[in-house]
């Protein structure tokens, strides 16, 4: 997990990034970064940015997206 400063709050915004350590490339590194999500989510410091919502009915649209250009944030498909 990086830390770094948000412009404009007075407090940290946890950054997560699959590249910034070694670790996440193994599986236990995976585990133990999956365990640092679920308790930063836990104490409510995990920020997620949704970009768009879908119906799931239009999963396969949500996917098109993803996979033909960049997404800043989450699509995520609602039931």
């Amino acid at each position: 997990m990086c830390r770094r400063r948000s412009a404009g709050t007075s407090g940290w915004t946890a950054t997560f990034s699959p590249y910034s350590t070694r670790l996440r490339r193994s599986r236990r590194g995976r585990d133990a970064a999956r365990l640092q999500l679920t308790a930063e989510a836990g104490a409510e410091r995990l920020r997620v940015l949704v970009a768009k919502t879908h119906p799931l009915r239009e999963a396969a649209t949500a996917h098109h997206e993803i996979m033909t250009g960049p997404t800043t944030g989450k699509i995520v498909l609602v039931p």
